[in-house]
């Protein structure tokens, strides 16, 4: 876990290099270090062999090995990060399944919550850090929620 004055260290994994962007968009503020993109659980899985990550957004559908099954495999390699799904659908068996495998939260990919991603990060980081957000964040996060 990175210390108090330090940039809270990301790495963003989603097939869409657009997402990317949007996610380097919504991250610019000095609070975040985008340390590392990935476009599938395969090669995110590789990465985190040579990242220190406090946070991976992990996409639920993508190709070779999708978030949903690289889901507790992050979690064995990166046992303290907070893990957030990005997902364009909220389908209640995904997330649960998803909860039941260690996701930290959710995140709705559109574009406006991703241009407001800084805020909705910080307050699942919060959460995660004071150990309650895979009790309560089973539903996703959508734009108006602070």
């Amino acid at each position: 876990m990175t210390n108090i004055n330090s940039p809270i260290r990301v790495l963003c994994v989603d097939d869409s290099s657009e997402i990317h962007a949007l996610i380097r968009l919504g991250l610019r503020d000095s609070r975040f270090d985008i340390v590392g993109v990935s476009f599938n659980g395969s090669d995110a899985l590789d990465l985190l062999g040579s990242l220190e990550v406090d946070i991976v957004l992990l996409d639920i559908f993508m190709p070779i090995i999708t978030g949903v099954e690289a889901l507790p495999l992050v979690r064995a390699k990166c046992p303290h990060a907070a893990i957030f799904m990005l997902t364009s659908v909220s389908e209640r068996s995904v997330v649960l399944e998803c909860r039941d495998k260690g996701a930290n939260g959710f995140i709705i990919k559109n574009s406006e919550s991703l241009l407001h991603l800084s805020d909705r990060v910080s307050v699942l980081y919060k959460r995660y850090l004071r150990k309650d957000s895979t009790v309560t964040d089973v539903a996703p996060i959508h734009s108006s929620e602070q």
